[in-house]
């Protein structure tokens, strides 16, 4: 009701991965199953039984007052982004606080054969201090609040343009059009610039290696050799402007 004055609540605490409790006339609680009944002296009864839905519950502490259930869509363009990180050879895993029912079937739906489900900020943080001492580089891509740990763990942390204030913080990256499979072009544009920089490298050395040598002996011009050198660097230059030419979808 828009005339309707709000109510502010006061005590408010936020317990990641679980729920938030604050007081106004009395104490509610709003958060997951488990949270709401370690807080709650009623049990939930629910006669909806689909896990593949999210549940969030509202209560004081001493009922039930209601049960708010939420189904998040996939994303159209993750597939593609998941078929191309998996011909690149990079190994995938789906990390929630959801259900492990719900997770699951996400993970079926996107074809990633790895995943970790009902974890709180503090696990997804230990997984990855897990991945990196066996020697693996992560990127980790999230929106949430409860990835913020996880994301300042991460080598590379990438956030969507949704993502909360605290996730943004943390993030090495931010993609600003909001669409997930932006990633395959920014992939694409690193392996071209790696490989860009390498050769640029290996010519560079080749050059001065064969021609520094004729340059001291005096079989080179001082002219001859000022020549080269700016050729040298011309050809580097023409090399990296290939980056921007390059087709990336």
């Amino acid at each position: 009701v828009k005339d309707k004055p709000l109510i502010q609540a006061s005590d408010i605490k936020n317990f990641p991965g679980e729920g938030i409790t604050g007081i106004t006339d009395k104490q509610w609680f709003i958060g997951t199953q488990a949270f709401i009944n370690n807080h709650c002296k009623n049990s939930i009864t629910d006669k909806n039984q689909d896990n593949t839905l999210r549940k969030i519950v509202l209560a004081t502490t001493d009922s039930i007052i209601a049960i708010l259930y939420f189904n998040d869509e996939i994303r159209e363009e993750s597939m593609s982004l998941i078929q191309y990180l998996k011909h690149q050879g990079k190994k995938i895993i789906l990390m929630s606080g959801d259900h492990e029912s719900i997770v699951k079937q996400v993970a079926d739906k996107l074809g990633i054969n790895e995943y970790q489900a009902e974890l709180k900020p503090e696990d997804k943080l230990k997984s990855i201090e897990k991945l990196q001492q066996q020697g693996n580089k992560i990127g980790m891509v999230g929106d949430g609040i409860n990835d913020a740990p996880a994301f300042a763990q991460a080598d590379v942390a990438i956030a969507m343009t949704a993502a909360s204030d605290i996730t943004k913080l943390n993030a090495d990256m931010l993609l600003l059009n909001n669409r997930i499979d932006t990633l395959k072009t920014m992939l694409k544009i690193t392996l071209k610039t790696n490989r860009t920089i390498k050769t640029n490298f290996i010519w560079a050395i080749a050059y001065n290696v064969t021609a520094l040598p004729f340059a001291i002996m005096g079989y080179l011009a001082p002219w001859m050799a000022a020549l080269g050198m700016s050729l040298s660097s011309l050809i580097v230059v023409i090399n990296a402007s290939r980056i921007n030419k390059a087709d990336y979808l």
